[in-house]
């Protein structure tokens, strides 16, 4: 840049508005044009100030500064040693450069803006008022920096950034290009957060966060959490410490969720319409989703891959569902009328691969469905009751006791405390199997009929 070299012997007394417009070269006066300089501004040793820059009251140069063309600085700044400040920059009043920070070209600084040593902003950034980037931080070319921002030391941002106001940034993060923090966003020390993804108003990330590209973030987030590429997260629930979600999984829950350490959620899960305070675990492509109504999880809980849990569901603490199962909640009642009873799984039940669980069932506390298992609408099963893989339990039957594999049970039927059905019985509508009573295998029990002892 053209710049005319201003050293304390060339000022005279400061604050001179620019009247020492001439510098001896040798035996000769050569007349250049001055730059415009404030009254009360004090200019440090081997300041270079382009002609055309402004410089208004009071402001303070330290030395070796490098000033632009068309720079203005705003009254009451202070600029310190080494800083660098390219063409067309504009400073607003009151703000503060440390020693060696550098505005590239462009860039525009509000009032009152700290800029601390090292710091560099890239071509035409935008700084709002009151807002500070700390040391050795730079922020990418035309990236748009809020009001009341502060962006910690050794932050990297990568071009056209949206920082809005209120947002705080902690040490070291880095943060990739066209991402946006929504206003009033926190986010922790060591996080990485990907290109075009954006942290939603009011969120928050704890240290070691990672964020992938594209993702969308709504919440509040514990230490080390990992939220996968294209992820969306919305609703703002509360995430506890080392939380993995997977690429593309989709999660819309209440400010009332409370998601607990360690809960991870596969690639492309979907989860909506649920309430949680515990860990989840949730496997690829499984669908957790309450629809009208709510999944209500009373503890931690694990869904397999591939499985859906639909509708009105409560799963205690420790329930196990299965890859590819399918649990049916009750629907939204179509009337005020409408008996309506919500589907249950009791704390540690554990339900097998592609098993299905119908609406309104209730599943005592330990019970085990087998894999490939359906259990009818409304079946009531006691505590540690057993149904074994590829059997069949009809609506509304109550269960007690233990179904044996292949087994089939009609609409209907009781089997009570201790009864046993062997593999492959079939056990006809609206029969009752008394308590400690059993069913050999390939056993047949027909309708309404009463089992007080083994059956042959």
């Amino acid at each position: 840049m053209a710049s005319t070299k201003i050293r304390k012997r060339d000022t005279g007394e400061s604050g001179n508005k620019g009247e020492f417009g001439t510098i001896t070269r040798t035996d000769a006066d050569v007349q250049i044009q001055s730059p415009q300089i404030g009254l009360g501004a004090t200019i440090g040793e081997d300041v270079e100030i382009a002609p055309t820059a402004r410089i208004d009251d009071e402001v303070t140069i330290g030395d070796d500064v490098r000033i632009g063309e068309n720079v203005v600085i705003g009254s009451d700044s202070v600029i310190e040693r080494g800083a660098v400040i390219e063409d067309g920059v504009v400073i607003g009043a009151g703000s503060h450069l440390w020693e060696d920070a550098t505005v590239r070209a462009g860039s525009t600084l509000g009032e009152s803006v700290t800029v601390e040593g090292g710091a560099q902003l890239q071509d035409m950034v935008a700084v709002g008022d009151r807002s500070t980037i700390c040391q050795e931080t730079t922020i990418g070319a035309r990236s748009n920096v809020r009001s009341d921002v502060t962006i910690g030391n050794y932050v990297r941002t990568g071009s056209d950034v949206t920082i809005d106001q209120d947002v705080n940034v902690g040490d070291s993060t880095e943060i990739d290009e066209r991402t946006a923090l929504r206003h009033s966003v926190t986010v922790g020390e060591q996080c990485i957060i990907g290109q075009s993804a954006e942290i939603s108003a009011d969120s928050s990330l704890g240290d070691g966060c990672e964020v992938g590209d594209r993702a969308r973030v709504h919440g509040a987030f514990g230490d080390q959490a990992r939220i996968g590429e294209g992820a969306r997260v919305i609703g703002r629930s509360s995430w506890g410490r080392h939380v993995r979600i997977g690429d593309g999984a989709t999660i819309d829950t209440s400010d009332r969720c409370r998601f607990g350490d360690d809960t991870d959620i596969g690639d492309n899960a979907e989860i909506s319409r649920i309430s949680i305070d515990g860990s989840l675990s949730v496997g690829e492509g499984a669908e957790v989703d309450g629809g009208r109504r709510t999944v209500d999880f009373t503890g931690g809980a694990s869904i397999g891959p591939g499985a859906r849990v639909t509708g009105a569901v409560t799963l205690e603490d420790g329930v196990e569902v299965g890859e590819e199962t399918l649990v049916e909640g009750t629907p939204r009642p179509k009337s005020p009328e409408t008996d309506h009873v919500a589907t249950k799984l009791g704390g540690d039940c554990v339900v097998y691969e592609r098993a299905v669980v119908k609406e309104g069932s209730q599943l005592g506390a330990g019970t085990t469905i087998g894999s490939s298992s359906t259990v009818g609408k409304r079946v009531v099963t006691g505590n540690d009751s057993r149904i074994g893989d590829n059997a069949t339990v009809g609506d509304f039957s109550i269960v007690a006791g233990s179904i044996s594999d292949g087994s089939t049970v009609g609409n209907g039927v009781e089997v009570g405390y201790g009864a046993d059905l062997g593999e492959r019985a079939v056990v006809e509508d609206n029969a009752v199997i008394e308590g400690y009573a059993r069913v050999e295998d390939d056993g047949f029990v027909s309708r309404g009929t009463v089992v007080r002892e083994s059956a042959h």
